[in-house]
């Protein structure tokens, strides 16, 4: 959803949802709820564009856009993935410390992928492990991800970090 160097297609799709992005910051000011009529649309291209908006708002404070995401259970969704780790990109390092304990909370209680409760499952815990990777680089001074992360770490030697773990999947090209 956000500007990318992929934007230089002319694919008519890839028109329409910059348009439909660039509309809605612009439309902000006008339209201060204009994220959460596009959340209830239920589609998943309007709940990115909603969680890019819930980002990108100067009218959220970043406790309001972590709860925002929180308060929908997009922190391991995989249809807003990259928009959600976006948000939590601004907002996590100027979060409450009462906002750190609760985004943390959730963040180690997991996400889904129909695994067991409460992560027991590998992908789960692996989707932790990426989540708390992110986290920590955007706010490294939050002590209390960073033990998580050096915790889940320990327990499980063979994760590594992914370049992108914002992405369920990246693809590169090498120039020839």
């Amino acid at each position: 959803i956000e500007p990318h160097s992929q934007d230089r297609r002319e694919e008519v799709i890839d028109v329409i949802i910059n348009y439909l992005r660039d509309l809605g910051v612009e439309a902000a000011d006008v339209l201060p709820a204009l994220h959460e009529r596009w959340w209830g649309y239920g589609y998943g291209l309007f709940r990115r564009l909603a969680v890019h908006l819930v980002g990108k708002s100067s009218e959220l404070t970043a406790d309001q856009k972590i709860g925002w995401l929180i308060d929908r259970h997009l922190l391991y969704d995989d249809v807003t993935r990259h928009e959600t780790f976006q948000v939590l990109e601004g907002a996590a390092s100027k979060a409450s410390s009462d906002m750190h304990g609760l985004l943390l909370a959730e963040v180690l209680a997991g996400g889904g992928y129909g695994c067991e409760p409460n992560g027991s499952d590998r992908t789960s815990e692996y989707e932790r492990f990426n989540l708390l990777v992110w986290l920590t680089r955007i706010a490294p001074a939050w002590t209390q991800a960073s033990s998580a992360l050096t915790r889940i770490k320990s327990e499980n030697r063979d994760f590594t970090e992914r370049e992108h773990p914002d992405f369920s999947m990246w693809i590169s090209a090498e120039a020839q």
